[in-house]
């Protein structure tokens, strides 16, 4: 009874979990669009911001990241936008993703704001079967 009771739980455990899709990097404040898609056009200016991060330089399959992210406003500021586009490479694991946000956002006072918004996109996961090095 024991064991199928651990064996129940870990399947448990296995079906409800979920894992981050996006690269993990410390850029949260400076793109808070890419994680919360209505904060699209949020700042009322344009941005453009261009992310390259490259860990463990020398180490083979090292992660290599490279982000490309555009956020805008429109009709001062009560539609946003906002466009997010990276690669990350690990080893033989790539993903390349493209998203896009729209935002609406509706302003009581200079400090009470109500957003709302809608991203949809497109993620592309690839595993590279030829750089699989087996020795045996």
């Amino acid at each position: 009874m024991k064991k199928v009771l651990i064996i129940f739980t870990a399947v448990l455990v296995v079906a409800v979990t979920k894992a981050q899709q996006l690269p993990l990097y410390s850029n949260y404040f400076f793109t808070p669009y890419t994680f919360n898609p209505s904060m699209s056009g949020y700042s009322g200016t344009t941005e453009v911001a261009l992310v390259h991060k490259r860990q463990w330089t020398g180490v083979q399959g090292a992660p290599n990241t490279s982000a490309l992210a555009i956020n805008g406003d429109l009709n001062d500021m009560k539609f946003g936008w906002s466009v997010y586009a990276y690669n990350d490479q690990t080893d033989i694991v790539s993903r390349s993703a493209i998203y896009g946000s729209y935002a609406y956002h509706v302003r009581f006072t200079d400090k009470n704001t109500l957003s709302l918004g809608i991203s949809a996109g497109f993620l592309n996961n690839a595993i590279d079967q030829s750089a699989i090095n087996v020795e045996d």
